[in-house]
């Protein structure tokens, strides 16, 4: 650092802009030269009001870390008691220095929320080769799909609400997953007999996208969702297991330090091609909302929904770090809510359902009439068939006859 440069930090500091000191000059700069009154004031604000993203960003990963083991310790203290909880934190503080020092250890994170555990891209590497028969056969299955979809020449809206109302077609129901692989969600949606919670459900409908058109750029993001007036679009679900991801009447909250250090619930992110707009498709509980600005905005309820940018990139390996351009971009759309809900609000989704499923009426009735002329054709045959044999049978009788006749 120059002369100029540690001048100017002095100055920002005696005025007591820390803020400007951090926007100008880093994170170390900012650390260095900020009272540490001052910090523990910001940092005890900026968990209190869920602002994690900025923890990360102003702080670094070591603090982010703190934040969320003793949010896990909270959790660990209220199911299995004080030691246990202690216990637990000591271990992870020890694998925070190991990993100052250069090992490779992954942070505890919590076990029974509702979105994804921390992986690693290891473990998605791994779980790559070791599913790679079932991978395979989800992947020829959807690419099948997407053809058919594509066939159908349905624009964007109508293209996602189908999507999502076939998924809830073609499976048992909302629950808890057996598989639940690691970087592989979807692959508990792959059969009838599949069932999923929202994660399943996010991971399944962005992979159908991107193989029905790769523009589209589907991917998952963690949410913290909030509870109000909403309303799904009309697409029919089974919900075997209720949670608080599930819209319905229940007053399951979960953990509040953990729901709004990694969110509650997760979604789809689908970009609109040629178009400043990035739509978010809620599978789980059917509805479409614009991310734009940092925020959620979901067209069937009045909450908005905070977006978990940080913990979606910490906790997907590699593909995750993508959420992080498209928090950025979310300030540079043109696009507005008001302007969206009318092309996508919930009207607009019944509609395109309402078309999607009229196709598959069609479709369906065209096949009942093509297999009932198939069967006046077959039943056509066969009675030319018995008579040509009756021609045949009349043919030797009348021939047996004659010979009769010659022979008296």
């Amino acid at each position: 650092m120059d002369k100029e440069t540690r001048e100017k930090i002095k100055e920002l500091k005696k005025q007591k802009r820390y803020d400007d000191i951090f926007i100008n000059y880093g994170t170390n700069a900012y650390i260095n030269n900020t009272p540490n009154k001052y910090r523990k004031q910001e940092l005890k604000k900026l968990k209190k009001e869920g602002k994690y993203l900025d923890i990360y960003n102003k702080y670094g990963e070591n603090e982010y870390n703190k934040v969320l083991v003793k949010a896990r310790t909270q959790e660990i203290k209220e199911a299995k008691g004080s030691f246990k909880a202690f216990t637990w934190e000591a271990t992870q503080n020890v694998k925070m220095f190991m990993k100052k020092l250069g090992f490779d250890v992954a942070i505890g994170a919590s076990t029974i929320m509702l979105t994804m555990p921390v992986v690693t891209q290891s473990t998605i590497n791994e779980n790559a080769v070791k599913y790679e028969k079932e991978i395979e056969a989800y992947d020829e299955n959807i690419s099948k799909y997407a053809e058919e979809v594509k066939a159908l020449k349905l624009n964007h809206l109508q293209t996602i609400m189908k999507v999502i109302d076939d998924m809830w077609k073609n499976i048992e129901g909302y629950a808890n997953p057996e598989k639940d692989i690691l970087g592989f969600l979807e692959l508990d949606l792959a059969t009838k007999d599949g069932y999923g919670v929202c994660r399943n459900m996010a991971s399944d409908v962005a992979k159908k996208l991107n193989k029905i058109d790769e523009r589209y750029n589907a991917r998952t993001i963690n949410v913290k969702m909030e509870h109000g007036d909403y309303q799904i679009a009309n697409i029919e679900r089974n919900v075997i297991e209720t949670n608080e991801t599930v819209e319905q009447e229940n007053e399951q909250q979960g953990n509040n330090i953990l729901k709004n250090l990694v969110g509650n619930h997760m979604v789809t992110l689908v970009d609109i091609p040629d178009r400043d707009i990035t739509l978010v498709a809620d599978p789980t509980n059917p509805g479409l909302g614009i991310y734009e600005n940092g925020e959620i905005e979901m067209f069937n309820t009045d909450e908005r929904w905070e977006g978990k940018e940080m913990s979606t990139a910490l906790l997907n390996g590699y593909e995750g770090l993508e959420i992080i351009g498209t928090y950025v971009d979310s300030f540079n759309l043109k696009s507005k809510y008001s302007e969206a809900e009318k092309e996508f609000g919930l009207e607009k989704q019944n509609e395109a359902l309402s078309y999607v499923r009229s196709l598959e009426k069609q479709k369906v009735e065209k096949s009942k009439e093509e297999k009932f002329r198939e069967s006046l054709a077959v039943a056509s045959n066969q009675n030319e068939s018995i008579g040509i044999v009756n021609q045949d049978q009349n043919r030797e009788i009348n021939t047996q006859k004659k010979d009769n006749a010659n022979e008296r």
